[in-house]
């Protein structure tokens, strides 16, 4: 979900002193972005994202979800997904350890800016300040996915948990616009191959970047619908 329609006041009470996890050896994660063109709201159904997990495990699997709200596959015992949402897209991440993913689109808005000013630590909004007025929407959804998929990986909820600190990551990002033009294929048709540090990437047009020794990449993407910022967050040999 972008994180301006967050409600602030969810957070006002809240202080993100979380920090993150000692550094890991990498995992293999597959991760892919499927794009629904007529969709503008939460991108694809539950169908698309089953298929184009049963084309990576290969064998048929059901898509549903823990108590805690998190996704879990039938069928496909001794794998983590994550799900993440914007603007007509899913992203999708699977792993055999805990693993999150998060997309947002790259539009800072004025609650955005309230989120940064009342949530984010001191250094990350030092980071964000420094920033040039172009780079700051991209700096803004990197954090935010940063944090989210954090959430994600350790199946925690918005409205219970603090927001993690990525303050240490910072020197990591390249909050710089990518160019226009990259359009996004189907399911059926993407194309999923080895990349850099063990992750797998189904995004014709970006990489995932990993951030120093943490378990923790971004991607910056463009598409017909817009820019997106995504991060993905695993963890290896934990349950």
């Amino acid at each position: 979900m972008p994180p301006g329609q967050h409600e602030l006041v969810r957070f006002t009470r809240r202080k993100p002193v979380s920090s993150l996890p000692a550094p890991r050896a990498a995992i293999p994660v597959r991760v892919a972005v499927l794009r629904n063109p007529a969709s503008k709201g939460r991108g694809v159904g539950p169908l698309a994202v089953e298929r184009l997990l049963a084309a990576w495990l290969g064998s048929p699997v059901v898509l549903g979800h823990r108590e805690d709200g998190s996704p879990l596959i039938t069928g496909a015992e001794g794998h983590h997904i994550s799900l993440g949402h914007a603007a007509g897209c899913t992203a999708i991440a699977m792993a055999k350890d805990p693993v999150g993913i998060d997309l947002a689109a790259v539009a800072m808005t004025s609650a955005d800016r309230r989120v940064a000013a009342s949530l984010f630590t001191g250094p990350e909004r030092a980071w964000l300040d420094s920033l040039t007025a172009a780079q700051k929407p991209v700096g803004f959804a990197q954090l935010w996915t940063l944090k989210e998929a954090l959430i994600k990986r350790n199946r925690q909820g918005l409205d219970r948990y603090e927001l993690p600190d990525v303050s240490s990551v910072l020197t990591d990002l390249k909050p710089a616009l990518v160019g226009a033009g990259t359009e996004w294929r189907s399911w059926a048709a993407l194309d999923v191959g080895p990349s850099a540090n063990g992750l797998e990437l189904a995004m014709p047009g970006a990489t995932l970047v990993p951030l120093g020794e943490n378990e923790l990449a971004v991607a910056q993407l463009s598409a017909a619908a817009g820019r997106f910022a995504l991060a993905v967050a695993w963890t290896s040999g934990r349950t």
